[in-house]
């Protein structure tokens, strides 16, 4: 018996859907064109109507009043489109939602209660009675606002935890130093970084005010003691230095522990547009020090210190220990 042909397709079928492959192809994915997008909302739309017809058809209450059942079901999407036109709904990338699609979400479905709501007491005024239930209607684009969050959720977790390039990258486990609004922008825009440098294991509170809380589902370190200690508690390689408020003096003490013990420092401006996350990632670099000089750079004039010390000797001294100096001479020419 031949068993070369099923043995081959059972070898293609394992190679597709191994787990390295599959996360392979899902990371290769391009993102979806808008139009998808506003299908599978519809689609969404249509699901979220029809549980809440059989709902209160089953209650014997019903949903829709009026004999136009058709109209109002094609007017209640249309204009569910024409918001999600108006707020752009569809114009984020899914796997990156945020809580900006949240609210643009809500806008829309708020924006479609209020209209149907105005709708229907004007066809009461005119008819003696109401197109649809206005308990059933709420009811309806609860259910849609709750499907529409939460099938963008669920893509974008997908992606988070199971098709990350992460976990094949070596990454700088990281503190950010501070809890403000900064802090909390540049950690997300880290997080969703693409290739990813950080892996943020915390953040840390110079006021000691907000122990065994956490932000970011990451805790909040408490400093009791110097910098480098709490980093080697948590297993951290450097620190991002996130917080405004800190004086140039208290950077400088930063600075000074950190590398005295090998610890990377780097640093943040002030974050001015926290939706732009690429922006902010782009500008988190190693820490210079002239970012902690209160003036601008010295620069030296080497032309004219060439023509000060041309045809001359200079004596250069150099400490190799507490108890000898190394002194070389060499006659300077230009």
């Amino acid at each position: 018996m031949n068993t070369e042909k099923p043995n081959s397709l059972a070898s293609i079928i394992f190679n597709t859907f191994s787990p390295r492959n599959l996360r392979a192809n899902i990371n290769n994915l391009s993102y979806l064109p808008r139009w998808i997008i506003v299908v599978i909302d519809i689609m969404v739309l249509f699901f979220s109507f029809s549980f809440t017809y059989m709902l209160f058809d089953g209650t014997a209450i019903g949903y829709i009043i009026t004999s136009h059942d058709f109209y109002f079901v094609g007017g209640l999407i249309f204009v569910n489109i024409f918001f999600f036109w108006l707020f752009r709904t569809y114009s984020g990338i899914i796997r990156h939602s945020s809580y900006i699609d949240a609210i643009k979400l809500l806008f829309s479905q708020m924006s479609v209660l209020v209209f149907f709501l105005f709708f229907n007491l004007v066809f009461e005024l005119y008819t003696g009675h109401k197109a649809f239930l206005n308990t059933a209607l709420f009811i309806n684009l609860v259910l849609s606002f709750c499907g529409l969050f939460l099938y963008r959720v669920i893509v974008k977790q997908t992606f988070e935890m199971y098709f990350s390039e992460k976990a094949s990258t070596k990454l700088i486990r990281t503190v950010i130093y501070g809890t403000d609004a900064n802090a909390i922008s540049v950690a997300n825009a880290l997080k969703f970084e693409s290739p990813s440098r950080f892996k943020i294991v915390g953040f840390v509170d110079k006021n000691n005010q907000n122990a065994s809380k956490r932000m970011l589902d990451l805790p909040i370190l408490i400093l009791r003691k110097k910098l480098p200690a709490l980093m080697r508690s948590v297993a951290a390689e450097g620190v991002i230095i996130a917080d405004k408020s800190l004086t140039k003096d208290e950077q400088l003490i930063i600075v000074d522990q950190c590398l005295e013990f090998n610890y990377r420092v780097y640093t943040v401006p002030l974050i001015s547009d926290w939706e732009n996350q690429k922006e902010i990632s782009q500008k988190v670099k190693n820490i210079q020090i002239e970012d902690l000089l209160e003036r601008k750079p010295i620069v030296l004039d080497s032309k004219s210190i060439s023509k000060q010390l041309k045809d001359k000797t200079i004596l250069i001294t150099r400490r190799f220990n507490r108890k000898r100096n190394c002194k070389t001479g060499f006659k300077f020419q230009s």
